[in-house]
């Protein structure tokens, strides 16, 4: 009898996990909350103001003209948290932002490539990254935008050096902007491939990286539910998952004062007379972390 309901205290566990796992799943995929599109048509959103004066008008530069010679918009959004927009994965976030927005040029008449839209989307709290691509763009550019996010971006966000990171970052992104999507991408070096893997290999991972708020109230929740089962450990179960839970309430109380304090530093930048509409994301594009 003893053996049976040991079992069973195991299948309702794991039963347990699987469904809040999925419901975190789910909340991630369906949940973000993009804002609309800046009124004045500006390419650059510093939410979380990470950008100094000097480098937004060399970002600017670079952005006219991408747009003006290329019909190319590269739109770069920075923001505090992405649990502030409802979202835990920077590629979901940023794809779902790039569409919200729908980066591209085809409400222009004349734009033989329309989708040729880019996103830099940085999330300073997570420590994340991401380089989205419009469709034209396929899958074939996704390692030249990952060489982009690991020479020009990563590196300098790891000194902090967030304004620098995105304007070399922007810089390089303008010179793809250049480029035809059917055309093959440049091929780096051997010593250039070699560089690459030793500067994955030693990029710690982020403790913000899985979205540690939702880690933090997934095991309180299932410590909880095991003081039911566990009554002679109940006391120290309800104490731990209770203590996850206000953990995570704690860090979420944070990121929202923080982004209180970044939300007046939006748009700034280029801004194009007749906008950026109706581009789409392809999947494509890089993603780092510091």
């Amino acid at each position: 009898m003893n053996h049976l309901m040991k079992r069973y205290r195991k299948g309702a566990l794991l039963g347990l996990f699987i469904v809040l796992l999925n419901a975190a799943g789910a909340w991630q995929v369906n949940g973000a909350n993009i804002p609309t599109r800046p009124e004045n048509n500006a390419f650059t959103s510093d939410f979380a103001g990470l950008i100094n004066g000097q480098d937004k008008r060399s970002i600017a530069n670079v952005q006219k003209q991408a747009y003006t010679q290329h019909s190319v918009p590269i739109i770069v959004v920075t923001i505090t948290t992405m649990g502030e927009y409802g979202g835990v994965s920077i590629e979901s976030l940023a794809h779902e932002w790039f569409n919200t927005w729908q980066i591209g040029t085809l409400g222009l008449k004349g734009s033989r490539r329309a989708n040729k839209g880019i996103l830099l989307l940085v999330s300073l709290g997570d420590r994340k990254a991401r380089i989205e691509l419009g469709a034209d763009w396929g899958r074939l550019w996704d390692n030249h935008a990952q060489s982009i996010m690991d020479k020009a971006i990563i590196p300098r966000f790891k000194k902090r050096q967030y304004s620098e990171g995105i304007r070399e970052g922007v810089k390089a992104l303008g010179r793809l902007a250049a480029q035809d999507p059917s055309s093959k991408p440049p091929e780096p070096s051997f010593w250039q491939k070699v560089t690459d893997f030793k500067t994955k290999s030693n990029n710690p991972l982020s403790p913000f990286s899985i979205g540690v708020t939702h880690i933090l109230v997934i095991g309180g929740i299932v410590f909880i539910v095991l003081s039911f089962f566990y009554p002679e450990n109940r006391g120290l179960f309800l104490k731990i998952g209770i203590g996850l839970i206000v953990a995570a309430l704690f860090l979420y109380i944070i990121f929202a004062i923080l982004a209180m304090f970044a939300r007046g530093k939006s748009g700034g930048g280029f801004g194009s007379g007749g906008g950026f509409s109706g581009g789409f994301s392809g999947g494509g594009g890089a993603s780092g972390s510091w």
